[in-house]
This record gives C-alpha cells, structure tokens and sequence, in this order.
C-alpha cells in the first residue's frame, strides 16, 4: 500500500465483500441450512466494524474465519473449483488486516478528505468554553483574571524563582497561601 487511500480502498473492497458474502449465507440459511445464519451474523458484524471504524480486530477475525472455512473445505471436498474464490478472499483479508494496521499506524496522523471529525460533546463545549477567554460579547463581571503564563516571583520561603499563581513551592515545599501546614511541622 503506497498510501491512506490504497488501504482505504482496500478496507472498502473487503467490506463490501463481506456484506455480499452475509447476504449469500443469510439467504442459504433461511432457505436450505440454519447453520449458515451463524457465519452471516459474524459476517455482517466485522464488515461494519472493518468499515466504520477501521477495526485490526474485525480484520484478524475475518482471517481467522476465512482461514477455517478454506480448512474445512479441504478437509470436506479437498481441493475443488470453489477452493480458488475462498484463497482469494483469504489473500484480500490479509491485505485487510495490513491496511488496517497501517491505519492506525503509518498513516494515523494523515486525515482523510472525507472524513468528518466527530461533534464535540455537551461536556467538552462546556469545558472549553471555561478555558477559552472571554471575548467582546462576555461581560466583564464573568471573565476571571489571570496572570501571564511567564509572570514569575521568588518563595518567600527559599528565594527560588516560582510561578506568579504557584500555592506550593517546588523547591522547598512550602505552601505559599499559608492555610496548609508543612508535614515537618505537623510532625513536630
């Protein structure tokens, strides 16, 4: 895979050929043999998770079931024409399984076009929106004051050079507001 978007396709392709397979055992299954509806239930599940979100897990659990079914062919009718679609399918779930680690690997800090980040929720935005400044339509009686990030002052406690709204000294452990108690003082 050159790039996001070949293992973008390829994610898609194993996809859709995963759904197409769940159709094709859903159908088997509600006509002729129930033990097929097993195999399209999983199907349908690891085509959406492979889909949506790019899961490695769905992909490691679509080879592990491609995988068993060519075994049990083998086993069952030993090499037939059927054989050569399921080896196909194996080899496209194994490209699945190395595009979908590369995309969350290689290529996670590359974001696609179409992609559209996720709304923030109700809790982020309020959040933010406490860290965020005030700007013009804030009133000025809700705006909280604070200090420069590079404001600095020296403990009055060691004469270290300490952050303006630190309240416990790095260097000597004193608390600066005065209303906690050193340990050593506690002790005594």
């Amino acid at each position: 895979m050159k790039n996001r978007e070949d293992a973008l396709f390829v994610v898609w392709w194993v996809s859709i050929s995963c759904w197409i397979d769940a159709v094709a055992a859903l159908l088997v299954g509600l006509f002729f043999d129930q033990s097929f509806l097993i195999g399209a239930v999983i199907n349908t599940v690891c085509a959406f998770f492979l889909l949506r979100y790019k899961s490695r897990v769905a992909a490691i659990i679509l080879l592990i079931i491609t995988s068993i079914a060519i075994v049990v062919q083998l086993l069952s009718d030993g090499f037939s024409g059927s054989m050569g679609a399921s080896v196909f399918q194996l080899l496209w779930v194994i490209r699945a399984v190395q595009a979908t680690a590369r995309l969350h690997g290689f290529y996670a800090s590359q974001s696609d076009s179409n992609e559209v980040p996720p709304a923030p929720s109700p809790l982020m935005k309020s959040a933010s929106s406490a860290i965020i400044p005030a700007t013009e339509n804030t009133p000025a009686s809700q705006t909280v004051p604070t200090p420069p990030l590079d404001e600095k002052k020296k403990c009055p406690f060691c004469a270290e050079i300490i952050h303006a709204e630190a309240i416990k000294c790095k260097h000597c452990g004193e608390f600066l507001d005065g209303s906690h108690k050193n340990k050593l003082e506690v002790l005594k």
